[in-house]
């Protein structure tokens, strides 16, 4: 319901700068500035909802490409401008960037909110921290038992992130303080 809201909001934002004539990267700078800032609270606060965001990003794509279908595949127009794309906003890398924040912010001890003892409090039997801070693959999370629908996301969105399988050849595991650069 959060989520439809959202849209319907983003939605309107789209439908007032639609008859503009803009470039393709206009249309991108509205689309990062004005409809994704709309989502990011939503995004960063809540379980994902991956239907709703599918149905934003299909939303944005219509806008970029004036309701017709898309002339340029979206995983290219995504693409960075070195790589000939226009950087347009990936939805689904754009809500694991805001869940992996929160991440950051747990894993790190210059943060002394107390929301931290929540997480502290769920992820105690297997180490707090170290779920994070550890190498942790997709067999292991999924072992755990952790009731809370939107850690339990972020735990899945780490270890897509963060895995190093150490059996694959030439494959370094660095143990970056944070954890987030890769």
């Amino acid at each position: 319901m959060n989520y439809e809201d959202k849209f319907h909001k983003v939605e309107d934002i789209l439908n007032n700068w639609q008859d503009k004539n803009f470039t393709l990267p206009g249309k991108i700078t509205i689309i990062k500035t004005l409809a994704a800032s709309q989502l990011v609270y939503i995004m960063s606060s809540l379980r994902t909802c991956f239907k709703s965001l599918k149905d934003i990003n299909d939303l944005l794509f219509k806008f970029l490409w004036d309701g017709k279908r898309d002339k340029i595949k979206r995983s290219e127009t995504i693409a960075d401008y070195g790589d000939g794309g226009y950087k347009m906003l990936d939805i689904m890398a754009f809500n694991k960037s805001l869940k992996i924040a929160w991440i950051a912010k747990y894993i790190s001890d210059d943060c002394k909110s107390k929301w931290k003892t929540f997480w502290d409090f769920y992820l105690l039997k297997w180490g707090g921290k170290l779920v994070f801070l550890g190498n942790l693959g997709k067999k292991d999370a999924t072992k755990h038992d952790i009731k809370d629908d939107f850690l339990r996301e972020l735990i899945e969105i780490w270890v897509d992130f963060n895995f190093r399988d150490s059996s694959s050849p030439n494959t370094t595991i660095v143990a970056v303080r944070y954890g987030i650069t890769h």
